[in-house]
């Protein structure tokens, strides 16, 4: 019977768990929990005159609750030092990736040395083409974004089979059909000096700027009252609304508007104690959260009574004789303790004949209160 109960227990302990935690999980938005820099796709080893690539570096944040954030360079996401990288001086160049206060990683690139063909010292090795890398630069751009041929690699191609990257002087891009502000797909002309007549194009396309995705929200309620008196009338005053957006990846953070909030209290009773869960939603989306109020009663009044009004002479007054009846604004009532109370009995005399008032105030609020008249005789016989 007792490894019985026991199992039980631990069951039972084992779903308490279970509920918390999937709770706590579903009221805190996820956090930050790991850093992940994948390079092993970056191309470590680039021929002269190559601007530096970071094609293929993959940067992402695994959250608390298993998804992940994947970051891009920049605002808001990972940053790069690019160890002095320079293009037309062959070398190695460490890249460091670092973002907020995680380890930073570090990976080599190397600049390999230039390689000259003097078309003057052999006259039959002539460049006889170019080439534009299909794979490499870059290739979108956002409605508004002007032209840029960052990234892009040209090589040309000599009579005896050998490529050479080209160096910017030596190219000329025509991106005059290249209209920024309505989306669609250019062609860019690449042409190579001194020989215009060589030439090769590539694709670039303009597409609308992704409209950063309301995720989640959070509600702040340090500042707000969530503690309502009976008959009280709601008010969310206080309440601060942070919104969670994804932004290509970046988890953003911004306060809401009051305007934009549409706050739901229709649970609200303010003439019925108890618990209401209050529902704030975005305007325009269906993404909402809840917190929780309470309607509490509170003490309006007191009533007094007494073992007894009369006193013999000689007997002294006790405040334990007072019985403290709540009065509260419900309509219900209760018996308060008389430690919440301060009793004034200073007028009473027991060595006196007469009529005496006790005053009876509650802590901290002097304006509940109430008295009651006791007598003191001298008996008679």
């Amino acid at each position: 019977m007792f490894k019985k109960a026991t199992v039980n227990c631990i069951i039972l302990l084992l779903v308490l768990l279970s509920v918390f935690m999937l709770s706590a999980c579903v009221n805190t938005p996820p956090q930050e929990k790991e850093l992940i820099i994948d390079y092993k796709n970056v191309v470590k080893e680039v021929p002269f005159g190559t601007e530096l690539n970071l094609g293929g570096l993959v940067v992402k944040v695994k959250m608390t609750n298993g998804t992940y954030v994947m970051l891009k360079r920049g605002k808001g996401g990972y940053s790069v030092d690019d160890g002095g990288y320079n293009q037309d001086v062959p070398g190695d160049y460490t890249i460091t990736i670092s973002y907020k206060d995680y380890e930073r990683v570090s990976f080599v690139i190397t600049v390999k040395e230039e390689e000259i063909i003097d078309e003057d010292e052999d006259k039959d090795i002539t460049v006889v083409a170019i080439e534009v890398k299909k794979t490499v630069g870059k290739r979108l751009f956002y409605v508004g974004e002007p032209f840029d041929n960052k990234g892009i690699v040209v090589e040309c191609i000599y009579s005896n089979g050998k490529r050479e990257t080209v160096g910017a002087p030596q190219l000329e891009f025509d991106s005059d059909s290249f209209n920024s502000h309505e989306p669609g797909e250019y062609t860019i002309t690449v042409r190579y000096y001194p020989k215009y007549s060589l030439f090769d194009t590539y694709t670039v396309t303009v597409i609308e700027a992704p409209s950063p995705v309301l995720t989640e929200i959070e509600i702040i309620t340090d500042q707000a009252t969530l503690e309502f008196r009976y008959g009280e009338s709601f008010t969310s005053d206080g309440i601060i609304v942070e919104k969670y957006y994804d932004d290509d990846g970046v988890i953003i953070k911004e306060i809401a508007s009051p305007e934009e909030l549409i706050i739901d209290h229709s649970q609200y009773n303010a003439q019925s104690l108890g618990k209401y869960s209050i529902i704030i939603t975005v305007s325009g989306t269906n993404v909402n959260q809840s917190y929780e109020v309470e309607v509490v009663d509170y003490v309006v009044g007191i009533d007094l009574q007494i073992a007894s009004l009369n006193y013999e002479l000689g007997e002294q007054f006790s405040s334990e004789d007072i019985t403290i009846y709540l009065i509260m604004a419900s309509g219900a009532g209760a018996q308060g303790a008389l430690e919440d109370f301060t009793v004034e009995d200073s007028d009473f005399n027991p060595n006196e004949v007469g009529e005496y008032t006790i005053k009876v105030f509650m802590n901290g609020n002097p304006q509940i209160n109430a008295e009651i008249t006791v007598y003191v005789y001298e008996p008679s016989g």
